[in-house]
This record gives C-alpha cells, sequence and structure tokens, in this order.
C-alpha cells in the first residue's frame, strides 16, 4: 500500500517542487540583497558628490566673506581670513558636538530603511 508507485511518483514530485521552491528562494534573496547593496552604493555616491559640491560652495563662500569683511568692516586681509576661520571652527565645534543627533541617528536610520526594505 505505502509503495505503490502512485505513492512513489507523487512523493518524488513533493520533493521536486520543494527543490525548485528552495532554488528561486535563493535567488530572491540574491536578487534582493543584490538591490539593497546597489541602492546603499547609490546613497554613499549621491553624499560623495553632495558633499564635493557643498565643500566647493563653502570655499567660495568663505572667500566672498573674506572679501566682504575687507572691504566693509576695514579688517586687513590677514584678519578677515582669521574671523572667517573662527567661524568655521565654531561651526566645526558645534557639529561635532551633536554629531549624534544631526548625523549618526539619520544614517543609521537610513540604512537600516534600505537594509529592512
Amino acid at each position: 500500500m505505502f509503495s505503490s508507485d502512485h505513492n512513489i511518483e507523487t512523493l518524488s514530485q513533493l520533493i521536486e517542487a520543494l527543490k525548485e521552491y528552495f532554488s528561486l528562494h535563493k535567488d530572491y534573496m540574491q536578487v534582493n540583497i543584490i538591490e539593497k547593496i546597489v541602492k546603499l552604493l547609490t546613497v554613499l555616491l549621491l553624499f560623495m558628490i553632495l558633499a564635493f559640491i557643498f565643500t566647493f560652495v563653502i570655499v567660495l563662500l568663505s572667500f566672498a566673506a573674506v572679501a566682504w569683511l575687507y572691504e566693509s568692516a576695514n579688517l586687513s586681509i590677514p584678519l578677515s581670513f582669521c574671523v572667517v576661520a573662527l567661524a568655521h571652527l565654531f561651526i566645526f565645534i558645534t557639529v561635532y558636538c551633536k554629531r549624534v543627533t544631526w548625523i549618526q541617528r539619520p544614517l543609521v536610520k537610513l540604512f537600516a530603511d534600505i537594509l529592512t526594505k
């Protein structure tokens, strides 16, 4: 009764279906991982491009601030550069003190959202 050809054929079909299922599941997981890696690389590349542009803009604005301080406040050029450098130092210290709130938590949340979706 248990060794009939019909039972063996049904069991064989079940095993083949399970093999197919696990093969498709493996393929799905690979595609899913590749998609997440591509999203992460895209975010990192976009961040690098925006950081480069932001740095370029900050440098130009710094030179404009030095020129403005030299012209309007009648400061010497070295003193104008020192004032701008102190402003940059103040901004750096502020960002460093708030780095967890402003940078680390949003990045962790962004990466977690990308990896969990």
